[in-house]
């Protein structure tokens, strides 16, 4: 039975959806996708991200906690490491995207969100993408 376009209300018991042929290309090529950024060393790039080696210049104890006096010297432009070495402590990721290139109009973007949390419950969250902050937030640090 051929398909008529829709116009006003549905007759009760039809349902618009796509085709599940349809879904299912979307489907395979989501994890197309997904395959080809992992084969190509994306999540190792980004676990070398978060996680370079190195000491902290500073160490962080539960007697020592993340302080707004620390925060405030994080500035837009820094990378990660130099952030950790402010914080005094690596911090948790929350989320990491990766966003790709669109040839001639934009480059890939690696966009992750770290934060630094207290006991108390005192925290903040800094955004960067590709390595650099681009911004910051904190709630009830001392």
């Amino acid at each position: 039975m051929p398909r008529r376009p829709m116009r006003g209300p549905q007759p009760a018991g039809e349902v618009n959806r796509p085709s599940r042929a349809r879904t299912g290309g979307l489907v395979a090529l989501g994890l197309l996708c997904a395959a080809a950024w992992l084969s190509a060393g994306g999540y190792a790039q980004l676990r070398r991200t978060l996680h370079p080696a190195g000491p902290m210049l500073e160490s962080k104890s539960p007697d020592q906690p993340y302080l707004r006096e620390r925060y405030d010297r994080i500035r837009e432009g820094m990378t990660l490491a130099e952030v950790r070495r402010i914080m005094g402590g690596h911090g948790e990721m929350v989320s990491a995207l990766h966003t790709a290139a669109v040839p001639g109009v934009r480059a890939p973007i690696d966009t992750t969100m770290v934060k630094w949390e207290n006991p108390d419950g005192g925290n903040c969250h800094v955004m960067f993408q590709n390595g650099v902050v681009v911004s910051r937030a904190q709630v009830g640090l001392p």
